[in-house]
């Protein structure tokens, strides 16, 4: 018998979790050379997951357990598209349609598994 209660779990843990399993998977399944990985901004400011191919990035994206967006919550991909301007950045949510904030495209998780994943990993 537990003591302690468990903690609570953290939605934007398990969707990041989620997202890079699922994002591994389809990788795996399409044969794709595409590779993943984590980028930090010097003042610890994170991308959640970068697509690579060769010596190109292909994809940034930020995973975010938020239905709702402001521009604050975007202050990370807003480091990165300074360092590196011509990228497109997006941001997977719990939204319910795409929408764009500033140079930001917010995607609902399912919109970014079954249409813009499978165009990234081609």
């Amino acid at each position: 018998m537990l003591s302690e209660p468990i903690a609570k779990p953290m939605p934007g843990r398990l969707l990041e979790q989620w997202m890079m399993n699922e994002v591994r998977d389809a990788i795996h399944y399409a044969q794709s050379e595409t590779r993943m990985f984590y980028w930090q901004t010097n003042n610890r400011a994170e991308v959640h997951l970068l697509l690579v191919r060769g010596q190109r990035i292909v994809g940034e994206i930020g995973i975010k357990a938020l239905s709702k967006f402001s521009v604050a919550h975007l202050s990370t991909l807003r480091s990165f598209h300074l360092e590196h301007p011509r990228r497109r950045l997006l941001v997977v949510a719990m939204v319910e349609a795409p929408y764009k904030i500033e140079a930001v495209q917010v995607l609902p998780w399912s919109h970014f598994l079954s249409g813009v994943l499978p165009q990234i990993l081609r």
